[in-house]
């Protein structure tokens, strides 16, 4: 379970705990609160990090607890995708795409001469 289905499942716990009269209002607010600003701050790193959309990224936040492995990540409009011709794979690809290929260790080699990890790396570092 990913902690952001954890959260959910403690703050329905918490109304129903309201409910009954376990749990005061104060507690409540203090808890709410709390939980609004761990959302924020998770909802726009996901947000911003998923505009990616490759599956390296939903397994980094798989691994780190943020999702559970079959969540999906609704990063609500798509932005705009650049796309630059990929001397290694002889296709378009997303400049994200290179990105993530240029940074990984497999790939770097072949990328290190290419004429676009210079630009890619100004743009999205």
């Amino acid at each position: 379970m990913g902690l952001m289905e954890q959260e959910l499942k403690e703050l329905r716990q918490m109304v129903s705990d309201f409910d009954s009269g376990i749990v005061s209002a104060k507690k409540i607010n203090t808890k709410i609160g709390i939980y609004s600003q761990i959302e924020k701050r998770m909802a726009l790193m996901v947000k911003v990090t998923a505009l990616s959309q490759d599956a390296k990224t939903k397994k980094m936040f798989v691994a780190s607890n943020f999702i559970g492995e079959h969540e999906a990540i609704d990063v609500g409009v798509t932005a705009d995708v650049e796309m630059i011709n990929c001397p290694d794979l002889e296709k378009a690809i997303a400049r994200n795409e290179c990105y993530d290929r240029a940074g990984s260790t497999e790939h770097s080699a072949g990328c290190d001469s290419c004429p676009h990890k210079k630009v890619t790396y100004a743009k999205l570092s």
